[in-house]
């Protein structure tokens, strides 16, 4: 959770992995969390996110 904290407020780069879900490089499928993202966007695709937050495990995203 504090290697979280340390991301929010800066840009990163994720996977759109469902509606409003996306994982950054960092997030490991069945390990880690999820970014939940503000808004929609395609699944498979490749989104900027500011990150906005921590909760629990996953991170909150603003899509750029």
């Amino acid at each position: 959770r504090f290697r979280s904290r340390r991301l929010v407020g800066g840009r990163q780069r994720a996977l759109v992995v469902a509606p409003r879900l996306a994982r950054l490089a960092s997030q490991a499928p069945d390990v880690d969390g999820v970014t939940h993202l503000d808004r929609d966007a395609a699944v498979g695709s490749f989104v900027d996110v500011r990150i906005a937050g921590v909760r629990g495990f996953d991170l909150a995203g603003e899509v750029l």
